[in-house]
């Protein structure tokens, strides 16, 4: 769902990027950790990504995330 929270992603309708952001990234693999499962209450959910996102700021992955997202696959294609 759209979210006016999440800025900038293809996530939020205010925002003009088209292709997937370092913050788009890292909410998309934040969902599909395997330890998150649908209909998993908040507080679970908390509890499982709250170390991995501890972790992602030590070890720079969120620092680095707009720079990852551009090594994919999408961002050659499209000649960036």
């Amino acid at each position: 769902n759209d979210d006016d929270r999440v800025y900038p992603s293809i996530f939020n309708d205010q925002s003009p990027q088209q292709l997937l952001t370092g913050l788009d990234s890292l909410l998309l693999q934040l969902l599909y950790l395997d330890a998150v499962k649908p209909g998993q209450d908040w507080q679970t959910t908390q509890a499982i990504i709250r170390p991995v996102l501890a972790e992602w700021a030590q070890d720079g992955t969120i620092d680095n995330a707009h720079q990852a997202v551009k090594t994919g696959k999408l961002y050659p294609l499209l000649g960036w």
